[in-house]
């Protein structure tokens, strides 16, 4: 009954059957059971991308106040960079199952290095009409993530591809702390 209430439902619908339940009704149950193992980490996947809007954000606050009040941590994978950005410290961006990118949540948009990155952050909608920012749109066909392209995963779609990338894959390059998997920064040592 207590996690009932600390997920922000009431005692009374401890009684009802599944199907009784909205979607971010649903999500807040998920979340009690979760929190009934007293975990330290949480594993959310797309947690809030079938919800309305006005209820991803219940559900976004929800996650930030019991992460408040219990300390744990989430593994919070989204496609909403805008939702990550909200509840993460660190963030890794993944293309094809592979991770192209990772560091802290501000220096990823302040300096989003892999050209895949960039793509996703020019594609946040901005809440000004006025503001025109030039959204980078990627072209080609997502390859199979069975069976992915050899090179860079990403070469085909990348606006900044070498003839490198279509050979080789590239290694993970460390710049302060932010780890990029791209030929761009090898090449600026010499490689």
């Amino acid at each position: 009954m207590d996690l009932l209430e600390r997920v922000g439902l009431d005692k009374e619908y401890y009684h009802r059957f599944p199907h009784q339940f909205s979607g971010g009704q649903r999500q807040r149950i998920g979340i009690a059971r979760a929190l009934a193992l007293d975990p330290e980490i949480i594993v959310a996947d797309e947690p809030v991308s079938a919800l309305d809007v006005s209820v991803q954000a219940q559900i976004i606050n929800l996650f930030k106040d019991l992460q408040d009040e219990f300390g744990f941590t989430y593994v919070f994978i989204a496609h909403d960079l805008s939702v990550v950005k909200y509840l993460s410290d660190r963030i890794a961006v993944m293309y094809l199952g592979e991770i192209v990118e990772i560091c802290k949540k501000e220096e990823l948009f302040s300096n989003p290095l892999h050209p895949y990155t960039q793509a996703l952050i020019s594609a946040i909608p901005i809440p000004n009409p006025r503001h025109k920012e030039e959204r980078i749109i990627l072209k080609g066909d997502i390859p199979s993530p069975v069976n992915p392209p050899k090179g860079c995963r990403f070469h085909n779609r990348c606006f900044k591809c070498m003839k490198i990338c279509k050979k080789l894959q590239p290694k993970v390059k460390e710049i302060n702390g932010h780890k990029v998997k791209c030929h761009l920064y090898m090449m600026k040592e010499g490689r």
